[in-house]
């Protein structure tokens, strides 16, 4: 009897005390390593929040359709190390630096065309961001300006 206890303990413990460090840890994804992962990022869509300027009069629509005409074509792509380029429709480009701030929320260029992204969101396939006071040429000589959110995927 003596010998079928010791025998049920160390079957017990045998099993009860499996390894599970063989299984490798889950890899924890910043939204740094998506920036990265995920470029380059093409332009996809931009939705207007509020017309602020307007001198003539363009509708929501031809507002809507003059933002998304001026970046279709537009590309970003991030490095690891921290710096970039961006691709515009007409196929020039610049390069640029690039932060993430700590919170995520905050992407800071600097280089050629110093710029701010704030309240940008990142996924594993989609980078978004607004802008206050974006502005555009309306090809009437003025400029329409908007508080806008870009999507990239």
């Amino acid at each position: 009897m003596k010998k079928m206890i010791t025998l049920f303990a160390f079957i017990a413990l045998t099993f009860a005390c499996s390894s599970d460090d063989d299984a490798p840890a889950p890899e924890i994804k910043f939204p740094s390593d998506y920036l990265v992962e995920g470029s380059p990022w093409n332009f996809t869509d931009i939705e207007l929040l509020r017309i602020n300027y307007n001198p003539n009069n363009l509708t929501i629509a031809e507002a809507q359709t003059l933002f998304k005409n001026t970046y279709t074509g537009f590309k970003l792509d991030f490095q690891e190390n921290g710096t970039g380029s961006a691709t515009l429709p007409d196929n020039s480009s610049y390069s640029f630096n690039w932060v993430l701030s700590t919170d995520y929320k905050t992407l800071t260029l600097t280089g050629n065309a110093p710029a701010t992204f704030t309240n940008v969101l990142i996924t594993e396939n989609k980078f978004l961001w607004s802008d206050t006071d974006y502005c555009v040429a309306d090809g009437q000589g003025d400029d329409v300006c908007a508080d806008v959110r870009f999507t990239f995927e």
